[in-house]
Order: C-alpha cells, then structure tokens, then sequence
C-alpha cells in the first residue's frame, strides 16, 4: 500500500477532500523543493564569490609580496654595492675578495642570548680540539663555521653552529676516547629523513646544548669528475634504496630517528628522545642500515672511487653523511685538506683545511656573503634558554 493510500485510509472524511488536501500537499511540496533549489543555487553562487574574491585577495596579497620583496632584493643589492664601493676607496689595493671580508669583519657580534650560545659553543670546539691535539686526530673546519673563520676569526653574527671534517678512522678512534670521557660524548643517531648517519659532540650535560657536526672522510685515488659524478651517482641510489627497504625497517620509519647503542642523548635539535627507543627493536634494524650504508661504501671501492691511505691522492665527502648540497663536489684533492692548519678563532684557535680560502671560494663562491635564510639559521638559540637551568649550564661552562 503506497503511502498516499494508507493515509487516505486513516482518515474518516470524504474522497473528494481527500483529493484536495493531497493536491495541496503535493503543490507544497514542489513549492518547497523549487524554494530550496533557488536556495542552493544562491549559496553556490555565494561561494562562487567567496573563492573568486579569496582568489583575488590572495593574487594582490602575492603580487605586493613579491613587488616588497623584489624592492627589498634591490635595495639589499644596492647598499652592498654602495659598501663596496666606499670600502674600495678607502683600501684600493684590495681585491673584491678581500673588501668583502673586511666588511665581514666590521659587522657587530651577536648579542644576548645568541652570543651565550656562540660563546659555549666555542668552549666546547675549544675542548674537542684539545682531544684531538692529544690523541693526533687531525680534523678542518668546514662550510658556515670556515666562512666565519676566514672572515672574522670567529662566527658569523646569525650562526650557531661548529662544522668539522674527520676522517673515518679518526672518528672511529675519537668514538672510542669519548666512551670512556666522564664530561664529553659522541653521538651518533640514524636519521630516516635523509638517510644519513648524524655524529655530533658534545657535553654529557643535558643542560648544554651545544653540539659541534663531525662529517665522515674516505680516502680516494683521484678526484677527477669522471670519479666524482660516479661517487655523487652512488649516494643518490643509496637513497633511492633505503626509500624502497623503509617497509623493512618499520621502526626507522615509524620514529624517524634511530640512536646507536653507544650514543647518549644527542644535544639539541633531536625531537625523538634517547629514553624512548626500544632497543631490541632499534638495533636489529641498524645492523640493516650499517649493512646498506657498507655495501654501497664496497662498490665505492670496487669501482675504484675510494681507497686505502697509502694509495690516496684525495679525499672524499663520506657516503654516510648528509647529501644535502648536491652542487658541491664530494672528491677533493688531498693537498686542498690536510694538513690542516689552526686559524685564530674567537679566543682560541681551531683548525681549517691547509688550502683553506680555495676551499672555500669553492664552497661559497662570493664569499662572504649574507644568506637567503639569515633570519632562519638559528638551530637552538629561540628556545634553549626557556629553562634557567640551562642559561646557568651554560655560563657556568663559559667562565670555567
């Protein structure tokens, strides 16, 4: 029985009212849905509005932006080019290189908290060159920290952080003082990231969070292209493998970050905590990724890009270490690194590659030279010293 039907049924009145009432409730009815029609085709065409306006707002808001930000370029351009000029005048035996860094040098130190951080910073590269001094590890500073070196013996105003460069048998050795050291650590955590093993020093104090960057080196028979495009070929197929195994290492996935049995609470910048990992579960997959990270180091040597000491001429940027700069070369001539020398650094010195300004004309061509991401190169100052216990580490280990 259709619904009319039964309606009809329930009510004790005659057809022909009946008739009439159905009539009107199906005119009600259409009347309703042609309302509610002319309703949604007024909202659609509100929304229609809405987003070409959005639209419009956000093109003008993007056009100024960029006209802003062209202008800002611009002028920037132009007050380098005014410095130069009058830094030309008043030294014109000097050669563009060396205004630029005079004009390096003249900039104003960090100051508050920043500087703090600079300053223990440098105590703590201070006490990892004294280690290395002792057991005759060598090592060069290298990328943002040489650049501050070179031009102000000291750091760059926005910069944090120290770089420096090792040897892998050094920093296998370096490892195994640090196990031992009751104030200074070696850590070392795997990142899922980018692939990459992440070595840092530091202090055992989880209240000073200051790390220096320790990059891996292999020795290399040559650093001619042919080798050196071959070498960058293998690193960018590592990578390509561990993204196709990530199903295998479920727990790398999961959590990103991976800390090695040695290692202790890395310093600063590390979200996943030491105390959180399980290892039974971490280090089955690290002997995974040791395993791929040394199989891609054996075709290395296989295909004659790396090589023992006794037969290098060159060194080479570690296939383990970060590969996030892929325009710069990854084999090096020997004599462009070591012996390295000590340059003045803050109050103390530290040691740079034995070619050190050809290292870094390379690196950095124009150097020095005021980064697109000055206002974002801080790695720790804006939050460190949220916690007092951490400003007291801090300048307890400065004045020390």
């Amino acid at each position: 029985m259709s619904f009319i039907n039964k309606f009809k049924s329930l009510l004790p009145i005659s057809s022909r009212s009946f008739h009439a009432a159905e009539k009107h409730f199906v005119v009600q009815n259409n009347l309703v849905k042609d309302e509610l029609l002319d309703i949604k085709s007024k909202q659609d065409e509100l929304f229609r509005r809405i987003e070409q306006a959005d639209n419009g707002i956000n093109e003008n808001l993007n056009a100024k932006y960029d006209a802003i930000d062209a202008s800002l370029r611009t002028e920037a351009e132009r007050n380098k080019l005014r410095m130069e000029a009058l830094m030309k005048k008043a030294y014109p035996e000097d050669s563009p290189a060396e205004i630029r860094r005079r004009i390096f040098s003249l900039m104003p130190e960090a100051e508050g908290d920043a500087r703090i951080m600079q300053k223990a910073n440098a105590k703590l590269m201070f006490e990892l060159d004294s280690i290395c001094q002792k057991a005759g590890l060598p090592y060069w500073t290298a990328y943002g920290s040489l650049v501050g070196t070179l031009s102000r013996n000291g750091f760059i105003p926005w910069d944090d952080d120290i770089d420096i460069c090792m040897m892998r048998e050094d920093v296998e050795k370096l490892q195994s003082l640090c196990n031992s050291d009751p104030n200074y650590q070696l850590t070392l955590v795997y990142d899922g990231y980018v692939f990459c093993r992440q070595l840092r020093f530091s202090s055992r104090n989880e209240n000073i969070p200051c790390f220096i960057d320790v990059s891996i080196w292999d020795w290399a028979p040559s650093s001619s292209k042919e080798n050196d495009d071959q070498y960058r070929n293998l690193r960018l197929e590592l990578m390509t493998t561990f993204g196709e195994k990530m199903e295998s290492l479920p727990y790398w996935k999961e959590r990103g970050l991976l800390y090695s049995a040695e290692s202790g609470e890395v310093a600063q910048g590390i979200s996943i905590s030491r105390k959180d990992q399980n290892d039974n579960l971490a280090y089955l997959e690290i002997e995974a990724i040791e395993g791929l990270f040394q199989e891609y180091r054996n075709m290395a040597y296989e295909k004659g890009i790396l090589c023992d000491k006794a037969n290098a001429t060159a060194v080479a940027y570690g296939i383990d270490n970060i590969y996030d700069a892929p325009w710069r070369r990854t084999l090096w001539p020997l004599s462009m690194m070591l012996p390295a020398k000590p340059h003045l650094f803050e109050n103390g010195s530290i040691n740079v590659p034995n070619d050190a300004i050809a290292v870094a004309d390379e690196c950095y061509p124009g150097w020095p030279y005021l980064p697109n991401d000055i206002l974002g190169h801080s790695h720790f100052t804006e939050n460190a010293f949220s916690d007092p216990a951490v400003r007291d580490a801090l300048k307890a280990f400065i004045s020390n």
